[in-house]
């Protein structure tokens, strides 16, 4: 009876992580969001909706309002290094990935930064998230051909800079779009990831033995494994973003936190190493995890905003 109960527990782990992994809770609008969504305006926003794409905003700068304390802080801080207001405009299109069981309107405030140095942002839902007709995820498989045609079709890429900002799940979106529309002109200028994996399998077998112990962690990640590949054939060992990144010749600014216990920083730093492009910053934030990253006092935004506007110097 105890073997029994032990092996339906270990089933039902399998399945309830298995369930989580490929189809993931949507996350619904908060009240938060619907501040921005309902008053752009109070944040320099004008959010433009894509006919036929619920999952798509884009987002640019409205310069006719008063100045939002978030954008004055940015303004400030690009007026220190030397940048003038009449510099900040046109600077680029800037594509943005949130993280897993998020959605597109949790970077409606990360996008205010940017739209204030002039970049246009695009918020885009991840599969199985948000407003996404997918029904489950794939962790970066073909997300980079989708983001290809939104891109084409909405942007005039052809005379703009493209960028990419991913998040945690979202960073591998980030690098497998910019693998995907290399053959653009312009190709992508640049790379921002935060708390991003270089391997999948590692997160799921990191995660497995912090919560069961290394043994019986092992064995659960094992069968994990073998379940997604025969029910959704889905291969955790095959979602590798460090290989992908040797291929992406790009300037690359990454931001980690050391307190990270989901993607531990070391994931993180073998990724960023992977990267051949001379021109890249790796910041470990000392007081940042996995969920404060983005709110602690390393000036992240300003930092990564300086590194878009100087690529090509």
């Amino acid at each position: 009876m105890i073997l029994f109960l032990i092996f339906t527990s270990f089933i039902a782990t399998i399945i309830y992580n298995q369930e989580n992994i490929i189809h993931p809770q949507r996350r619904v609008l908060q009240a938060y969001h619907y501040e921005w969504l309902n008053h752009p305006e109070a944040h320099n926003m004008k959010i433009l909706k894509v006919k036929n794409r619920k999952d798509i905003l884009i987002v640019k700068y409205d310069s006719t309002v008063r100045v939002s304390k978030r954008s004055q802080k940015v303004l400030d801080g690009l007026k220190k290094i030397g940048y003038k207001k009449n510099q900040l405009q046109n600077r680029g299109i800037l594509m943005m990935f949130h993280g897993k069981n998020g959605r597109k309107e949790d970077l409606l405030p990360v996008a205010e930064r940017y739209i204030s140095a002039g970049f246009t942002c695009i918020l885009v839902d991840l599969p199985a998230h948000g407003e996404s007709s997918k029904k489950s995820t794939n962790y970066g498989y073909m997300m980079g051909d989708e983001v290809l045609s939104v891109v084409k079709e909405y942007v005039d890429v052809y005379t703009q800079p493209l960028y990419f900002w991913g998040m945690s799940l979202g960073g591998r979106y980030a690098i497998t779009s910019a693998q995907a529309v290399k053959k653009i002109s312009p190709q992508p200028k640049a790379l921002i990831l935060v708390s991003t994996f270089d391997k999948l399998s590692y997160v799921f077998k990191g995660k497995s033995t912090d919560l069961f112990g290394a043994y019986v962690g092992k064995i659960l990640y094992k069968g994990l494994a073998f379940s997604l590949n025969l029910f959704y054939n889905f291969d955790p060992e095959k979602i590798d973003s460090a290989i992908m990144a040797q291929k992406i010749n790009i300037p690359i600014f990454m931001l980690h936190g050391k307190e990270d216990k989901l993607i531990g920083y070391k994931h993180g730093k073998n990724l960023f190493e992977q990267f051949p492009n001379r021109k890249k910053v790796f910041h470990l934030d000392e007081k940042g995890n996995h969920h404060n990253i983005l709110v602690t006092d390393y000036p992240f935004y300003l930092k990564s905003i300086e590194f878009l506007l100087t690529v090509d110097k």
